[in-house]
């Protein structure tokens, strides 16, 4: 699975020579609900969901800055957006500090990045974006650039959206378990989900915030 993530923010369209994401159960994320597991890590009670719900909220009414644009010729502007983003991301999701204690409440998705599955997608990520970085620098000698001085900005940026991605999808998992806890609170019973539907899990998550997917 680790190869697959890689794989999936650096795939080249071999027709115009582009990075494209492919389309995954990432595309529909947002009607496809997550796996109890989850669920039950998030706060048990309507006035803990509630009170948390409108922390993040508060949180997520923040102006999100402008993607800064990228050195280096217009011919490689793409691959040196994915290789930032990608750079950016995963140097954000690797920083030990700033991660909200009350959000880790409803999904804590260092733990995920901490799981053997996590540690081997984060792996294959980190050497497909040295792979790439070294192909980058090839590419960048007659501009006098290096991928750092191009991308530098456009990292930095994709580091501090990382965390606000992950709110986003805090905010979503605990609407979610609002809605269950209503559900129970006024005695109705609880839908079933179509049969063959993936729900989302830990990792489906934990790849949609490397990806920049909130929706």
């Amino acid at each position: 699975r680790g190869a697959s993530l890689a794989e999936k923010y650096f795939q080249k369209s071999e027709a115009d020579g582009q990075p494209q994401k492919k389309k995954s159960k990432l595309d529909s994320a947002v009607s496809r609900g997550f796996v109890q597991e989850l669920l039950s890590k998030a706060p048990s009670t309507l006035q803990t969901c509630r009170s948390l719900l409108l922390f993040l909220d508060k949180k997520l009414e923040a102006k999100v800055p402008e993607k800064p644009k990228v050195g280096g010729p217009d011919a490689l502007r793409s691959r040196l957006e994915a290789q930032a983003d990608g750079t950016g991301r995963l140097a954000g999701l690797r920083a030990p500090g700033g991660w909200d204690s009350r959000a880790k409440r409803v999904l804590d998705i260092t733990t995920a990045a901490a799981s053997s599955p996590g540690m081997a997608a984060l792996k294959a990520l980190e050497e497909h974006l040295a792979s790439e970085a070294k192909a980058l620098e090839g590419l960048l000698k007659e501009s006098e650039l290096t991928v750092e001085e191009a991308t530098k900005d456009r990292q930095a940026w994709a580091k501090d959206t990382l965390r606000r991605d992950w709110l986003v999808w805090c905010a979503k998992l605990l609407r979610v378990r609002e809605t269950k806890l209503l559900a129970e609170v006024e005695g109705k019973k609880e839908g079933v989900a179509p049969a063959g539907e993936m729900l989302m899990t830990a990792m489906d998550i934990l790849e949609a915030i490397l990806a920049g997917a909130t929706a």
